[in-house]
């Protein structure tokens, strides 16, 4: 399920502005939100999230999806939104994000149809989805979805127990 508890820990990878972390913010009350954003993008992320009310809550930090700095087991949901076409080598952040979450966790990668793919058909999912899988994901899930004019594609899984 990709519902959100309030007590859930969220982590936000290569969240840019963090927009989708702070709209989270509204129902994860008493959980911990966690931004990673690229270096360069890493003091604007912090001023921004200083300035949210639920800065408390709410933390940024520097890194990149194939090495996130994050300990084992940290989140209950992880989520990548419209950055999957940046990801440099898709495989290792996928062992990442696997190795982020803790057993049970939730991972949802939104993605344009035209850069969800793997090799040579970008718009693919079924390479993303192998990988998914292979790296200990279960209940992979691929949904095709319309956000605005472009077509994307959601996929959600749940990290082994």
């Amino acid at each position: 399920s990709a519902e959100l508890g309030s007590s859930d820990v969220v982590i936000d990878v290569d969240c840019g502005d963090g927009r989708s972390l702070y709209a989270a913010a509204a129902w994860v009350t008493r959980g911990r939100l966690a931004g990673v954003v690229r270096t360069e993008q890493l003091s604007a992320a912090q001023a921004a999230a200083a300035a949210h009310p639920d800065a408390a809550r709410l933390t940024m930090h520097a890194g990149t999806p194939e090495s996130l700095p994050l300990e084992d087991g940290t989140a209950s949901v992880a989520w990548s939104i419209r950055a999957l076409s940046a990801w440099t080598d898709p495989s290792r952040c996928v062992a990442e994000l696997h190795r982020v979450l803790k057993p049970g966790g939730r991972l949802l990668i939104a993605a344009e149809a035209s850069a969800c793919g793997i090799g040579d058909d970008a718009s693919n999912p079924a390479p993303l989805k192998t990988l998914l899988r292979s790296a200990g994901f279960r209940a992979v899930e691929v949904r095709r979805y319309r956000d605005g004019d472009a077509r994307s594609v959601l996929f959600m899984a749940s990290r082994g127990r």
